[in-house]
């Protein structure tokens, strides 16, 4: 199995508005590019796949200091053999996060340019079978790929601070994958 490539755009905007509007909004979309496995973004909800994970809304005040994350809301990547991909031998695999703009430490920036960014705010990943964050640029603990049948990879999105202030405005930061069979 060769090494697959996924991008994933994550979008929020963290607004100070009234009490009767929305404060913001989360959407991840992703693409599935050509590899030898298809890779499939899910929702372990619904377990369909989808390129739209809500993150949730939340206020400036929330952050209290550095290093507060939101409540994790899990996703997958479900790596299904056929068409040519077979995993063989190789039973596990790794996943590795990237981001194209400045990590914010270990987690993934964000994009810039944005009008009214927010400020003070990272997208972090974790794992949640080590309940680590899985590094800007380091791959994550190994995964079991189940031959013949679709391997699920699982993890935890979530905004952290990076700041002790958080100013409302847009997030949105493109994280890119690579899975890497051992």
């Amino acid at each position: 199995m060769k090494t697959s490539l996924i991008s994933l755009a994550l979008t929020l905007g963290l607004a100070s508005t009234s009490a009767f509007a929305a404060d913001g909004q989360i959407n991840f979309s992703g693409e599935i590019t050509n590899g030898t496995c298809a890779v499939e973004v899910v929702d372990p909800g619904s377990n369909n796949p989808t390129n739209q994970i809500g993150l949730g809304e939340f206020r400036a005040g929330f952050f209290t200091a550095a290093n507060v994350t939101t409540y994790p809301h899990p996703f997958q990547l479900r790596v299904t053999p056929g068409g040519g991909c077979i995993p063989g031998t190789n039973k596990k695999a790794t996943v590795t996060f990237s981001t194209p703009y400045t990590a914010s430490g270990t987690h993934y920036g964000v994009r810039p340019g944005l009008t009214n960014p927010a400020t003070g705010i990272a997208v972090a990943i974790r794992d949640p079978r080590t309940g680590t964050f899985v590094a800007h640029g380091t791959p994550s603990a190994d995964f079991d790929l189940a031959p013949g049948s679709a391997s699920i990879m699982s993890f935890d999105a979530m905004l952290i601070s990076t700041a002790a202030a958080v100013t409302a405005g847009s997030v949105e930061a493109d994280v890119e994958l690579v899975i890497t069979p051992n």
